[in-house]
């Protein structure tokens, strides 16, 4: 065989190689992605409940002034800035296309911002931009990690309101920046303000209708109840954003994993059509050696 043919075999042996990983990767990718719609689908009844208590609440008395958006221009000391992006690459402009629209976001509020990145990649863009990084967590890889990252991003929070709520004059706000899965494989970079409280949020709240003829009770101290019903809701609002950013993390990974398959299908008939056409041509020089070297004997 000769060195060209051995050369193009090994090419071949290699493409065969490249996506044997490929597909591996885009089954593992398309698994992933359901089992993060599923934690966001599965968010929907604790979401209500927890939306009901704070209902229940506003039935008894106001929500704190402080953790509700005024309207009058005034803004919270300091921002948490949740920045959600990938540790791994292969997934296109994931990581490029937040930290542009984050940029656009920070530039037009002009806040005093703690900024926590998830991903390195995310980190590193947002870097390159010249933000300041208070601290960075790797991205969750399954959904129950997704629980310890949230009470990370918590403490932080904590430890910039004087309250684990933030429930004072001093309270920190928080936004978390992530991709939003639409479906397919398309995703929307967005900003998601959590703290204050929007107006519309707390006023949708205000005109809930409660599901029974029961009229609810409070507990026990009502600012406690309050307290806890807000830190539910704080980490909820963190762990659909970290659980929706990895479903799209994978979607994006599933449609590059689609386009390697299709680029490489390519590349190996190229190769293959190549390689039957040397071999071929080497048979038909042997032969015509052969040929040759009988009828120089007759």
């Amino acid at each position: 065989m000769s060195d060209s043919l051995l050369h193009l075999r090994r090419q071949l042996e290699t493409i065969g190689t490249l996506g044997g990983v490929v597909r591996t990767m885009k089954a593992l990718a398309a698994s992933n992605i359901g089992q993060y719609e599923d934690a966001v689908q599965s968010l929907q009844h604790y979401t209500n409940s927890v939306e009901l208590g704070l209902a229940a609440y506003l039935r008894r008395g106001n929500i704190s002034t402080d953790l509700i958006e005024q309207g009058d221009g005034r803004k919270p000391r300091q921002i948490l800035v949740l920045a959600i992006g990938s540790d791994q690459g292969m997934v296109g402009a994931f990581n490029q296309k937040l930290a542009t629209r984050m940029e656009e976001y920070l530039k037009n509020h002009q806040l005093s911002i703690h900024l926590v990145c998830i991903g390195e990649r995310m980190r590193d863009e947002l870097g390159a931009k010249g933000y300041e990084i208070a601290r960075h967590l790797p991205t969750p890889t399954t959904v129950e990690a997704i629980t310890s990252a949230c009470n990370d991003i918590l403490l932080d929070y904590a430890a910039l309101s004087p309250s684990p709520t933030g429930m004072s004059t001093a309270m920190a706000g928080m936004v978390a920046g992530y991709n939003q899965l639409e479906g397919g494989a398309r995703y929307t970079p967005s900003v998601e303000q959590i703290l204050p409280l929007e107006q519309a949020w707390h006023q949708r709240l205000r005109e809930r209708t409660w599901p029974t003829s029961a009229l609810p009770e409070i507990w026990g101290p009502q600012e406690e109840c309050l307290q806890a019903l807000v830190r539910e809701y704080l980490f909820i609002s963190l762990f659909r954003a970290c659980a929706e950013s990895l479903a799209s993390e994978n979607s994006a990974r599933l449609a590059a994993m689609q386009r390697a398959e299709k680029n490489i299908d390519e590349q190996r008939e190229e190769l293959q059509g190549l390689y039957h056409r040397k071999r071929q041509d080497n048979i038909d020089a042997e032969l015509f050696d052969v040929t040759y070297s009988l009828s120089g004997e007759g």
